[in-house]
């Protein structure tokens, strides 16, 4: 029988965090008075998180334990809960105890209330300031070029509900490099935010480090915007109007004004700055094409382990047809 709810709780190096995260999470959804289902995603912990999760696993039938075979990333994790869910309604909270889980029976009555995508929206962030600084510079650049139906107020994608539908829709996106956020936004359907202001972290140190922010950046803009192609070809022909221009001066100056040209200087500054600009715009085509190669081996998008309370069949489809392109889903 499916669940009217599925939890989705990624975790990666989270032994000192889980134990906490999964109880004051289930006390939660023992009051909803909702049948539910907590999906608990390992992705490819080094320490005893897997653990802590067969222990809790043991003694609660609701809850059920995904291994990955490696660390994916986050948002890998959480599509692979996402497509492991039965429930009428999908969560999904992180297990660091920054988001809390007092917070659900609000994300609850706003999809009852018809929404189909409910993100939480974080008051205040208890990062450094240039962490802070470099997040909301991304998020502002992101909804200006690549996404124009984003938030105004940054998502950080470690608090959200989502419905069967979307889930449903989101199943059939097979990107590898791909952000969760970026997916569902694009997808539309009824959305609404609800605000909470996040806890303190239980114990040890976020898992997203400067490179992870900078991957999920360059992902995020390479998926979902064309702006930095079109950019390229826009400084070329700058370029070749300021080029053109300069050498037209420099010809008439030569010709009416009788003055020499300075060649070794100008033609320094001309090959340095053409050969810096070329390296540039090969790295940008490269990650697009490194991308659409990766997208063209057709690798899974990850890899179970090992999986505890599951009888072999994944999340049940919604039985309203979803269409995506021209083709229709039962």
């Amino acid at each position: 029988m499916r669940p009217e709810l599925s939890v989705v709780m990624p975790a990666y190096n989270e032994e000192a965090n889980i134990g906490a995260a999964i109880t004051r999470t289930v006390e939660q959804l023992e009051g909803l008075g909702l049948s539910w289902e907590l999906i608990l995603v390992d992705d490819g912990s080094q320490d005893l998180t897997f653990a802590r999760m067969r222990e809790a696993a043991g003694s609660e039938p609701r809850l059920r334990v995904l291994r990955l075979s490696r660390n994916f990333g986050s948002h890998i994790a959480i599509t692979a809960g996402l497509e492991h869910a039965r429930g009428s309604a999908c969560l999904v909270i992180t297990s660091d105890l920054e988001e809390p889980a007092e917070k659900i029976p609000d994300f609850i009555r706003l999809w009852q209330s018809g929404y189909e995508i409910v993100w939480g929206i974080r008051t205040a962030r208890r990062e450094p300031l240039t962490v802070r600084v470099s997040s909301g510079l991304f998020h502002t650049l992101f909804r200006v070029f690549g996404l124009t139906g984003y938030y105004r107020q940054a998502i950080g994608g470690g608090f959200f509900l989502v419905d069967r539908r979307v889930v449903d829709v989101l199943r059939r996106l097979k990107e590898r490099n791909r952000t969760v956020v970026g997916l569902l936004s694009w997808l539309g359907f009824s959305q609404a935010t609800l605000a909470y202001e996040p806890v303190a972290r239980g114990a040890g140190r976020s898992k997203w480090t400067f490179g992870r922010r900078l991957k999920l950046a360059i992902d995020s803009f390479v998926a979902f915007s064309y702006v930095p192609i079109r950019l390229v070809s826009a400084l070329g022909i700058f370029i070749a109007g300021v080029s053109f221009t300069y050498g037209l001066f420099v010809g008439l100056r030569a010709v009416f004004g009788g003055i020499a040209v300075q060649g070794w200087p100008t033609l320094m500054v001309a090959v340095l700055f053409l050969g810096g600009l070329q390296l540039l715009v090969s790295g940008m085509l490269g990650e697009y094409l490194w991308r659409a190669l990766d997208e063209s081996r057709g690798r899974p998008l990850y890899i179970v382990a090992e999986e505890l309370g599951f009888d072999g069949t994944r999340g049940a489809e919604s039985a309203e047809p979803v269409r995506v392109g021209q083709a229709e889903f039962p």
